[in-house]
């Protein structure tokens, strides 16, 4: 996009002072961090990140991931937070003291997450996690689809994954248990990204982001996900209409170059809405 960038990667180094040196070395005028990792070196950075901010650099934490924030005050070492569940944005701003919270969700790749023409031996397939105690729901699940249907499950496909995909006529997509308002994760535009057939559990908010039955479909309870498996695998014309709708919507609204446009405008003063809604006119998540 034309910036000058340094990237530092906080989880291949866990050197604080290595990091400091390098962004102070930098002098970025505006230092952009991630994840939750991030907050130790921000808290260690503090009186660093005052000066800088004095001196006009703006700090930026984008957040991405549902957890119940712990009490923090950010509100002299961030300018603004971008989160990836709208309905938490009230809670980030009184734990962490920060004015200015916005929606954020991830995004995709479109240089290794497109579609991919590959033989479709797989009738189900599911990228994710499958941790005990919070993914209970999503287990029970997959054994009894895996009883009925050909169903590949992986959680080490990352970087082939547009491979994976195009190798399965169904992606399933799954909430956690503890579901919010435009609780976005990755695999979502990922899944739209890479062309695939996504069939997801429906999540509040969902609307805003993608058409039912053009770009995805979505499914309320186990009965509906049945009858919308059996219809969708005897149809595969309208199955591929969807992919190919799945895929122009996320490479034109959903990619990374796309939201780092957003935050940066939102930085910038030049909007305070997201740009990945289907419509500019609708319900708005911002400070």
């Amino acid at each position: 996009m034309g910036y000058e960038t340094l990237l530092l990667d906080i989880r291949m180094d866990r050197n604080a002072e290595n990091l400091r040196n390098k962004i102070l070395d930098y002098q970025p005028d505006i230092l952009w961090l991630g994840l939750a990792d991030c907050i130790s070196l921000i808290k260690y950075m503090e009186n660093d990140i005052k000066y800088i901010r004095k001196k006009g650099s703006k700090v930026i934490y984008w957040f991405y991931g549902l957890r119940n924030p712990e009490t923090i005050d950010l509100k002299e070492l961030v300018d603004i937070m971008f989160i990836s569940s709208a309905s938490q944005i009230e809670d980030y701003r009184k734990a962490y003291n920060i004015e200015k919270v916005y929606y954020m969700p991830q995004a995709c790749t479109p240089a290794f997450m497109h579609s991919v023409q590959l033989p479709e031996v797989n009738d189900i397939g599911f990228a994710g996690s499958l941790t005990k105690g919070i993914h209970e729901k999503r287990m029970k699940l997959l054994q009894e689809l895996s009883r009925k249907y050909n169903l590949k499950v992986t959680n080490t496909a990352r970087n082939n994954i547009s491979n994976f995909y195009a190798k399965c006529k169904i992606v399933l997509g799954m909430n956690p248990d503890l579901l919010k308002e435009l609780c976005t994760f990755n695999k979502f535009f990922v899944a739209l990204g890479c062309g695939a057939f996504y069939l997801c559990e429906w999540f509040p908010g969902i609307e805003k982001l993608a058409d039912n039955h053009k770009h995805l479909v979505w499914f309320r309870d186990e009965e509906e996900l049945i009858n919308l498996i059996e219809y969708y695998l005897e149809n595969d014309m309208r199955r591929q209409q969807i992919m190919q709708n799945a895929e122009e919507l996320a490479h034109s609204k959903h990619t990374y170059v796309r939201r780092i446009q957003n935050m940066l405008d939102i930085i910038d003063g030049k909007t305070n809405d997201f740009y990945g809604f289907l419509q500019s006119g609708g319900v708005k998540y911002k400070s």
